[in-house]
């Protein structure tokens, strides 16, 4: 018998390359586990960010399989 469990997660965000590239760091640095199954990405628009001007955005969509011990 399996001595963990998983789940698989499907969500979809969108915001500025730099923003997505924070994202994936704080999910690389949490305790739990994430292994990134699939992902794909598209262009937004853009988004106007004071100090930073004008950005790309991109509309991220993303699977995640996680675990836990039981």
């Amino acid at each position: 018998s399996k001595k963990f469990e998983s789940i698989d997660l499907r969500f979809t965000t969108t915001g500025t390359y730099d923003q997505f590239l924070a994202f994936l760091g704080d999910l690389e640095s949490s305790l739990r586990i994430v292994d990134l199954q699939s992902l794909t990405m598209a262009s937004a628009g853009t988004v106007n960010i004071p100090g930073q001007g004008v950005q790309p955005t991109y509309s991220y969509s993303l699977e995640l399989q996680t675990y836990w011990l039981k």
